[in-house]
């Protein structure tokens, strides 16, 4: 991170970041991961490591955004936190 503050573009540094998040094993550090994997494959579009990470991380996103889902609709009958009709109850 202190490098990424100096060289907001540096490839390295936003892969190792990725991978730091990655460790933390959250889903909000997962988000973090693809994230900076998808601006490091954006500034250097010919890194295989960077693009290898980064197609893996978002299949295992897509596949954690599906869980939460799932989990969602069995705990609240519903995959939204809030329905359109109590949203507007609100308002």
């Amino acid at each position: 991170t202190a490098v990424l503050e100096l060289e907001p573009r540096n490839v390295k540094a936003l892969y190792r970041r990725a991978m730091a998040f990655l460790a933390l094993d959250t889903s909000t550090d997962l988000e973090r991961c693809v994230k900076d994997l998808e601006l490091a494959a954006k500034l250097d579009p010919e890194d295989t490591q960077v693009r290898v990470a980064l197609r893996k991380q978002k299949a295992v996103l897509a596949s954690q955004n599906k869980k939460d889902k799932e989990m969602f609709r069995k705990v609240l009958g519903s995959e939204e936190l809030y329905t359109a009709e109590a949203i507007e109850k609100l308002q």
